[in-house]
């Protein structure tokens, strides 16, 4: 077994959860199960930077899965802009696929710290401002900016 990290989306009060560590499968056909069970549906891996996936529920939009921070801030900072669309529900974060073996190897220790920092800050932030009723805590471009710091951090 080896490590992945689970970002969780907003929970019912607006808050940002704190990411959990997670012991990943080392066969594919068990990674596979467990991936599927994490997110909630069948999982299909996002590719937002060379050396980490994020795996989410292909069905997220359909279902209405709540708004993920975390993993929106990251694949932004990654991507160099503000992606344009929401990412939502939970978030599977891995090693990228090996392709022979069809299988995500665990994050690298400087990745599994890159990620943690920014969700830290993403999450500290987020959960301090205000709620309002009609929009979201903070505007996008304000935490593209707090994920972007703490990436810069590391």
């Amino acid at each position: 077994m080896s490590h992945a990290l689970l970002l969780a989306p907003l929970d019912d009060d607006g808050t940002v959860p704190a990411p959990a560590p997670a012991d990943l499968p080392s066969t594919p056909s068990t990674q596979r199960d467990w991936l599927t069970e994490q997110v909630g549906g069948w999982a299909v891996a996002a590719h937002y930077h060379p050396h980490i996936d994020f795996h989410a529920n292909d069905a997220a939009y359909a279902l209405h899965l709540p708004f993920n921070p975390i993993a929106w801030a990251l694949a932004s900072v990654w991507r160099r802009c503000l992606i344009d669309y929401p990412l939502l529900g939970p978030i599977v974060v891995t090693g990228p696929v090996n392709e022979p073996a069809l299988l995500h190897p665990p994050l690298a220790p400087s990745r599994l710290k890159e990620v943690q920092t920014v969700a830290a800050a993403v999450r500290t932030a987020w959960n301090a401002a205000p709620q309002p009723a009609d929009r979201l805590r903070l505007p996008l471009p304000e935490l593209l900016a707090i994920a972007r710091d703490a990436a810069h951090q590391e």
